[in-house]
């Protein structure tokens, strides 16, 4: 889950605790309305309030990301923050291309497709997994639908940056 501490702000730094900070371009939804348990793609999409551009930061207490499913389990699969950036149309988030950019130069490059077919295809996963256990995604929550690139190496003294075919940009730094 994510929670308001891992929220970092859009061209701004990771904390200085992050060990081996990764950054991977995604897709971001903000619900207007709860997401009721069986809920298919048109569900979740009526529900949703905004799309963000935004990017997730990794960090693991694996060496160099090697583990075993459960141990990326118990670190809760790394997930260390996310950035939020600015809106995306909502009828364009399986379509919309995105280029990551390390310092200024391309590092890859993916769609919103790229996450499980369409970036609402996970969160009707989701939704389906956290039925199981009594929940539900709730109006306001954010849900950031997977990665659309492989994830970048966030190194000392580099800016990570994901812009998007709609000219929305979001970026995070780690200082020296």
């Amino acid at each position: 889950p994510l929670t308001d501490a891992m929220l970092l702000a859009d061209g701004g730094a990771v904390p200085a605790t992050m060990t081996q900070p990764r950054v991977e371009p995604e897709v971001a939804l903000r619900f207007a309305r709860d997401v009721e348990p069986g809920a298919d793609r048109d569900a979740v999409l009526a529900a949703v309030a905004t799309v963000h551009a935004c990017l997730e930061v990794v960090d693991s207490v694996w060496n160099d990301y090697r583990f075993k499913l459960e141990d990326n389990t118990a670190d809760g699969s790394s997930a260390a923050g996310v950035v939020l950036g600015p809106e995306l149309p909502l009828d364009r988030i399986d379509t919309v291309e995105v280029t990551l950019l390390v310092d200024g130069e391309p590092f890859g490059s993916g769609r919103g497709s790229d996450a499980r077919g369409h970036p609402a295809d996970g969160v009707v996963w989701l939704a389906v997994q956290l039925a199981g256990r009594g929940e539900r995604i709730r109006a306001g929550d954010v849900v950031i639908t997977g990665g659309l690139t492989r994830a970048a190496p966030l190194a000392a003294g580099t800016t990570i940056a994901a812009v998007y075919e709609t000219g929305a940009t979001v970026a995070v730094t780690r200082p020296e």
